[in-house]
């Protein structure tokens, strides 16, 4: 009888580790996203490392500051590397860091209101929109709230 209680007590041992280890592994929506935030603010080219949560035959992109708003779709995939490049050139190697990010998921749509701090003192608010497509969080919109 002590022989099953304490085979019982190893199981369960196991199974409890085998859980916690089990959800240590998945990765949320919220972790995956503030990743992508970290990853575009660290990469060399911001601007290139964004497009890459781009799909515009999927997703079709809205960017905008103040007033000026522009879409973008499938067409306009060649003018929208362009002025990523544009603006990649005129970041240089400025560093940015993302600070005070609030991600919200409801279902297949996700939405982040992040401060991005250039050179450690000029704010830029945004909020970015992006939707879940299949396995991908893919970028929708950009607003840039300056």
């Amino acid at each position: 009888m002590r022989r099953i209680a304490l085979w019982a007590i190893i199981l369960a041992v196991v199974g409890t580790a085998s859980a916690a280890v089990a959800d240590l592994a998945v990765e949320t929506d919220e972790e995956r996203i503030d990743s992508m935030l970290r990853e575009v603010a660290s990469a060399r080219g911001k601007a290139e490392a964004i497009l890459r949560h781009v799909d515009l035959e999927s997703v079709p992109l809205e960017v905008s500051a103040g007033r000026d708003v522009e879409r973008f779709d499938e067409s306009d995939y060649d003018d929208l590397s362009a002025r990523a490049a544009d603006l990649d050139l005129d970041l240089g190697d400025r560093r940015v860091e993302v600070r005070q990010s609030q991600i919200t998921v409801s279902g297949a749509e996700a939405r982040v209101i992040a401060n991005f701090v250039l050179d450690g003192d000029e704010v830029t608010p945004c909020d970015v929109t992006l939707r879940r497509v299949r396995d991908r969080w893919l970028v929708s919109r950009i607003r840039v709230m300056r």
